[in-house]
């Protein structure tokens, strides 16, 4: 594991590398303290440092875990901004027009660069109750069959009172493994991976009611 710091001197920059494990536990702590800025970024840094040495690991557990639970927090905030940009048809307009969406029913993710690490976020927001819209929308992101399984780890452990009702995920990484040519052999055991952690996805909707559209 590496730290990398830039430090101005005159005008000019240098850049610092150190290895994490080389540096004195107080050092570390200290380190820890001051990493990241956006709450997701804050919780990568923490979870990156954790791994250097058990003692850092059991020193930052709580605050891994708190700033877990905060970049899920923060994600799915964004998700209910972004939704009172969003258009979908309301009950009394579907047969002339649409209607902004009001943020507590959609949490819009769509065409946000999403990966499987922010999959993750938004499988501990499920499976605390963080997330109170009852769509979400994650098309047009980066999410692999990782991300999928946490998905579906998060619907399986989602409370009773949980608001969510629909999950789509069109156009996702995922979708590439899927769609690979049967008779190409590199792909498939990607295909395999994917077409496991679809299966895991859908029957944990199931599980919870939720409908899940995975090409949509």
């Amino acid at each position: 594991s590496r730290l990398l710091g830039v430090v101005s001197e005159g005008g000019r920059s240098a850049g610092i590398l150190l290895m994490l494990d080389s540096l004195c536990d107080d050092t570390l702590l200290e380190v820890a303290r001051h990493t990241g800025t956006r709450p997701r970024d804050r919780y990568a840094g923490l979870r990156m440092l954790s791994c250097v040495c058990t003692t850092l690991r059991e020193a930052l557990r709580q605050s891994v875990a708190d700033s877990a639970r905060a970049a899920a927090l923060d994600l799915v905030q964004f998700g209910a901004r972004n939704a009172s940009h969003s258009v979908v048809p309301t009950q009394q307009s579907e047969r002339s027009s649409s209607a902004t969406a009001p943020s507590q029913l959609l949490c819009n993710l769509s065409h946000a660069s999403l990966t499987d690490f922010d999959a993750e976020l938004l499988a501990l927001a499920i499976a605390k109750n963080l997330l109170r819209a009852q769509s979400l929308w994650l098309q047009g992101n980066r999410i692999g069959p990782v991300g999928l399984n946490s998905l579906a780890l998060g619907l399986r452990k989602a409370p009773e009172t949980s608001p969510l009702r629909s999950l789509s995920l069109g156009g996702n990484e995922f979708h590439r493994a899927l769609d690979a040519p049967a008779a190409d052999v590199r792909a498939r055991r990607s295909r395999r991976k994917a077409e496991r952690a679809l299966a895991r996805a859908q029957q944990a909707a199931r599980h919870r009611k939720v409908v899940l559209r995975p090409h949509s």
